[in-house]
C-alpha cells in the first residue's frame, strides 16, 4: 500500500469512527493524516471530517474553525467537489447546534452541487437539511427531503444512513403529533443491524415516551443513552441526556434528583463551546429554581435568554413557560400575561404541551382573580384529556397521559378549597378523576408479536426448583420491558381519531344526587391537595367539604393497616403472633374510622379514594362495619356505567386454577349454588377470556399476584401458567367477577388519580363489578366464604350486602374489597 493509499484508509476509518460515535478515535486518527500529507485536497478532506469529531468533543466554535481552514485549502486548490463537502459538514455543525437557518443556508446550493457528489454525500446533506426544516416545523419540506435520502440510502446499501433517515423520518411524525408512526419508525430504525451511535436516538424515543407520559419508560431510555454516550465518547450527547433526566425527574415531582441531573449537566459543558447545549441545561435549571420557590436566579436566566434568543429558537416556548411561572409567583401579573399571550400565538406541539399552557392560563386568571375563567380553561384541559384519552384503546397509556394534566387539576382543586365552596369542589373532583373511563372506547388483546412474548414469558416465570438463577430473572426482566414496549405500540397503532371520540359530560351535583337518592347511597370522596387530605360527602339532601389534616399523616396510618392486615393474613396461624397482629389491625382501623362520617345506616356508601387509600384494606373500619359499600373510580363513572342491554346468555361460570387448596371444591360448590354445570379440571387462559365474554357472573379461585412495579404483569396463576393483565380480551360481557385470589384488588395509582392492575383493567374492558381482594388469602376460609356469598347473592341480595355479611361472619375476609358498583342477580 503507497502513502495516499494508507492516507485515504485513515480518512475512510476516520468517517467510519464518526459514524458510530467514536469521535476521539477519530480526531486521532485524522490529525495523524493531516499532519502526514501537505497535498490540499487530501487535507482538506481530513479537515472537513474531523470537523464533526471536535463537534462532538469540544464544540462548535473550534469545529467551525477546523472547517474553515478546510474551505480555504479547497478553494486555493480548486476543488469544487471538496468545498460541496464542507457545506454538507457546515449544516452538520449548525444543525447540531440548532442553529436552522445558517444549516439551510449551507446547503443553498445543494441542487447545484448535486452532480459532484456521490449517493451517499449527497444522502447526508438531505439528512441535514431535513433536520434543519423539521425544526423549524416545515414538516413537508422536512419529510421529502428525509424520503428521498432513505431512498438513497436504501440504493446505496448504506445502513447507517437508512436508520438516520427513518429515525429522522419518525421524528417528523413526532412533530406532526402521529405518535404510532413515530414510534414504528423509530422502532424500524432501531432494529436495523448497523453500528452507529444510537445515544441521539434514544433521546429522541424517550422524548415520544415523554409525551405519551410514560415518563418511567423514557427515564430508562434516557438512563440507556447515557450509558451509550459515555461509551462513545459524547460529552455534549451526555449533557443533553442529562439535561432530559432532569426533565423527567421535574414531571415525577422528584426536585432533588432533578437538581442533581441539571447541575451534572452544566458542570460537564463547563469549558466547553455548546452554547445550545449549556442554555437549556440552565433551562432546565430555572424550572427546578421556579417549582422550589427560587425565584430571581430563575428571573435573571430567563431575561438574559429572552434578550438573546430568537424568536426562533428551539424551547423559546419553555423559556417563556419558566418566566410566567416566575412572574406569577413573584407577583408580576402584568409581565407574566404579556408572556402568557406571546406563548399562546406560537403553535404548541403535543398533548402535552397544551395541557401545560392550559396550567400556566389558570395560574394568570387566578393570580387575577378570575375565578370563573380559571374553571373554563380547566374544564377546556379536562376535556382535552378525556378526548386524547378516548382515542387510546390500553389502560396504561390512558392513565399516562393523565400526568400532563395534574398540576393544572391541583391548581383547579386548590382553588376550590380556598374558596371553600364544596359545588365548586365537587365539580372540579368530577372534573379530573378518572376521565379514561368516561370515554367508551374498548381496549384490545396483545398483537400477535406481543402475544408471542407473553408466551416465552409465561414459561419463563413456570419454573422448577433451583431455575431461579440471577440469569434466568434477566431474561424475565428484558421480556416485561420489551412486551411493555410493543404493548404501548400496539396501542397507539390502534389509535383513533381524536376528534371522534365521544366524550361524556362530568356528573353535575344534581345529577348526583338524583343517582343517590335513587340507589339509597352516599358518596364520600376523598382529594389530596396543599398537602392536605380532604374529604367530600355527598347524599341525597346534603354536601359537606371537610380537612382531614396532612395527607403524609393519613399516608402513615394507610401504610400502617396495609401492612399489618397483610400480616393478619399471613400469620393467623401462628399461636400468639396472631393475636398481637390482629389487635394491631384493630389500632390501625381504629385510627382510621373517621375517614367514613356518620351516614344513614340503609344507604350504600360509595368511596372515591385517593392514590394514598387506593389499596386499603376498607372493611377493617368499624366505620364501615356491617354495612354495603363500594370503592369507585368516580362517580361519574359509577352514574353513566350502566347494566348490560343484551346480557350474555350463560348466567353464571366457575374457574378454578391450580394451587390453592380447594380451590376446585370451591367451584364446584359455588356452582351448585347457581344450578349450573361443574367445571372439568382446572381452567386455562383460554377458558378465562371465554368465560369473561359468554358469563354475566364468573367466579375464579386460583393464585394472583399484584405486580407493584409493572401493574399490567399483575396474573392470575391458570393451568397453563400466568395470565396477565396485558392479555384480557378486548371486549367483556361480564357484569360481576368474583376473584378469590390473593392481592389482585390491589393497585398502583398514576398521577391524575388512574388506577393500574387486574382489577382496574376489568373495569377499563367494560366489567361493572369486581370483588377482589387487597390482601393474601387464606385459602380455606376463603372457599367457606365465597359460598355463603354467593348463597346471599343467589337468594337476591345485591353483591354490597352479600360481602358486608361475609366481613360479619369471617373478619380474615375483610381484605377483600367491591369495586365499580354493587351487582344484582
Amino acid at each position: 500500500m503507497d502513502a495516499r493509499d494508507a492516507l485515504e484508509a485513515l480518512l475512510h476509518e476516520g468517517v467510519h469512527l464518526n459514524s458510530i460515535g467514536q469521535y476521539g478515535r477519530a480526531d486521532d486518527l485524522l490529525r495523524q493524516a493531516i499532519e502526514s500529507t501537505a497535498d490540499p485536497v487530501l487535507q482538506a478532506r481530513a479537515r472537513t471530517t474531523r470537523a464533526l469529531s471536535l463537534l462532538m468533543l469540544t464544540g462548535p466554535q473550534e469545529a467551525l474553525a477546523e472547517l474553515g481552514r478546510a474551505r480555504a485549502l479547497a478553494q486555493s486548490s480548486g476543488s469544487d467537489t471538496v468545498l460541496a463537502l464542507t457545506a454538507i459538514q457546515a449544516s452538520a455543525i449548525h444543525t447540531h447546534t440548532a442553529d436552522w437557518p445558517a444549516a439551510l443556508h449551507a446547503l443553498a446550493g445543494l441542487e447545484e452541487a448535486q452532480h459532484l457528489l456521490t449517493p451517499r454525500q449527497h444522502c447526508s446533506a438531505l439528512l441535514n437539511r431535513g433536520l434543519a426544516h423539521l425544526s423549524l416545523h416545515h414538516v413537508e419540506a422536512a419529510r421529502a427531503d428525509l424520503t428521498h435520502a432513505l431512498t438513497l440510502a436504501v440504493d446505496s446499501g448504506s445502513i447507517a444512513q437508512e436508520f438516520k433517515a427513518r429515525h429522522n423520518l419518525g421524528c417528523v411524525a413526532y412533530v406532526a403529533d402521529d405518535l404510532p408512526l413515530a414510534l414504528r419508525l423509530m422502532d424500524e430504525a432501531a432494529a436495523l443491524p448497523t453500528a452507529v451511535s444510537r445515544a441521539r436516538a434514544d433521546l429522541d424515543r424517550a422524548l415520544v415516551l415523554v409525551d405519551a407520559g410514560l415518563i418511567e419508560r423514557a427515564a430508562r431510555l434516557l438512563e440507556q443513552a447515557l450509558h451509550r454516550a459515555e461509551h462513545d465518547g459524547q460529552p455534549i450527547v451526555h449533557a443533553d441526556v442529562l439535561a432530559d433526566l432532569a426533565r423527567c425527574a421535574l414531571v415525577r415531582e422528584d426536585y432533588p434528583r432533578a437538581r442533581s441531573w441539571a447541575d451534572r449537566a452544566i458542570e460537564s459543558l463547563a469549558g466547553r463551546a455548546a452554547r445550545d447545549s449549556t442554555e437549556r441545561a440552565l433551562l432546565s435549571r430555572a424550572w427546578i429554581d421556579v417549582l422550589t420557590g427560587d425565584l430571581a436566579p430563575a428571573l435573571d436566566l430567563t431575561d438574559r435568554l429572552k434578550r438573546s434568543w430568537e424568536p426562533t429558537r428551539p424551547w423559546f416556548s419553555d423559556l417563556l413557560a419558566v418566566r410566567i411561572e416566575a412572574q406569577v409567583a413573584a407577583g408580576d401579573l402584568e409581565q407574566a400575561r404579556a408572556d402568557l399571550a406571546d406563548l399562546l400565538a406560537r403553535p404548541p406541539h403535543g398533548t402535552a404541551e397544551v395541557l401545560a399552557r392550559c396550567h400556566l392560563e389558570m395560574l394568570v386568571a387566578q393570580a387575577g382573580g378570575e375565578r370563573e375563567a380559571s374553571r373554563e380553561v380547566a374544564q377546556r384541559a379536562s376535556n382535552l384529556l378525556a378526548v386524547r384519552q378516548g382515542a387510546v384503546t390500553g389502560l396504561e397509556t390512558r392513565a399516562a397521559l393523565a400526568i400532563h394534566a395534574r398540576r393544572a387539576a391541583r391548581l383547579d382543586l386548590a382553588a376550590a378549597r380556598r374558596d371553600n365552596d364544596p359545588i365548586a369542589f365537587f365539580a372540579a373532583t368530577q372534573r379530573w378523576r378518572a376521565r379514561s373511563f368516561s370515554s367508551q372506547g374498548q381496549g384490545e388483546g396483545p398483537s400477535p408479536r406481543t402475544a408471542r412474548l407473553i408466551s416465552h414469558l409465561r414459561r419463563a416465570l413456570t419454573v422448577g426448583p433451583g431455575d431461579d438463577t440471577s440469569a434466568h430473572r434477566r431474561e424475565i426482566a428484558a421480556l416485561r420491558e420489551r412486551i411493555e414496549t410493543l404493548r404501548w405500540s400496539d396501542v397507539l397503532e390502534r389509535e383513533s381519531d381524536p376528534s371522534t371520540a365521544p366524550l361524556t359530560s362530568p356528573l353535575d351535583l344534581a345529577a348526583a344526587r338524583g343517582h343517590l337518592a335513587m340507589r339509597r347511597a352516599a358518596l364520600v370522596s376523598f382529594v389530596d391537595t396543599d398537602g392536605d387530605l380532604h374529604r367530600l360527602t355527598v347524599t341525597p339532601n346534603s354536601i359537606d367539604l371537610a380537612t382531614l389534616g396532612p395527607t403524609d399523616e393519613w399516608r402513615e396510618l394507610a401504610e400502617q393497616l396495609i401492612g399489618d392486615a397483610r400480616a393478619a393474613a399471613l400469620t393467623h396461624h401462628v399461636p400468639g403472633l396472631s393475636d398481637r397482629v390482629i389487635a394491631a389491625v384493630r389500632d390501625d382501623a381504629d385510627a382510621l374510622a373517621v375517614l367514613i362520617p356518620d351516614l344513614p345506616a340503609d344507604h350504600l356508601v360509595l368511596i372515591e379514594p385517593t392514590p394514598t387509600l387506593a389499596s386499603l384494606p376498607w372493611g377493617c373500619l368499624p366505620s364501615l362495619a356491617a354495612r354495603p359499600f363500594a370503592v369507585i373510580a368516580s362517580a361519574t363513572r359509577w352514574a353513566v356505567g350502566a347494566p348490560h342491554d343484551d346480557p350474555p346468555p350463560q348466567s353464571v361460570v366457575t374457574l378454578s386454577g391450580p394451587g390453592p387448596l380447594g380451590a376446585s371444591a370451591e367451584c364446584a360448590a359455588v356452582a351448585d349454588v347457581w344450578g349450573t354445570p361443574q367445571p372439568a379440571g382446572h381452567a386455562t387462559g383460554e377458558h378465562l377470556a371465554h368465560a369473561l365474554h359468554e358469563a354475566r357472573l364468573v367466579h375464579l379461585a386460583a393464585h394472583g399476584t399484584h405486580e407493584e412495579q409493572n401493574p399490567m404483569f399483575a396474573s392470575l396463576r391458570l393451568a397453563d401458567g400466568p395470565t396477565f393483565a396485558h392479555e384480557l380480551p378486548s371486549v367483556l360481557g361480564s357484569e360481576h367477577v368474583v376473584l378469590s385470589c390473593c392481592d389482585v384488588g390491589r393497585s398502583r395509582v398514576r398521577p391524575g388519580d388512574e388506577a393500574l392492575g387486574l382489577t382496574a383493567a376489568l373495569h377499563h374492558l367494560g366489567v361493572r363489578s369486581v370483588l377482589a381482594s387487597v390482601t393474601p388469602v387464606d385459602d380455606a376460609t376463603a372457599s367457606e366464604a365465597m359460598i355463603g356469598y354467593h348463597r346471599a347473592l343467589a337468594s337476591g341480595v345485591d353483591a354490597a350486602s352479600a360481602l358486608s355479611a361475609m366481613h360479619r361472619d369471617h373478619p380474615q375476609m375483610r381484605g377483600f374489597i367491591l369495586f365499580g358498583d354493587t351487582w344484582l342477580p
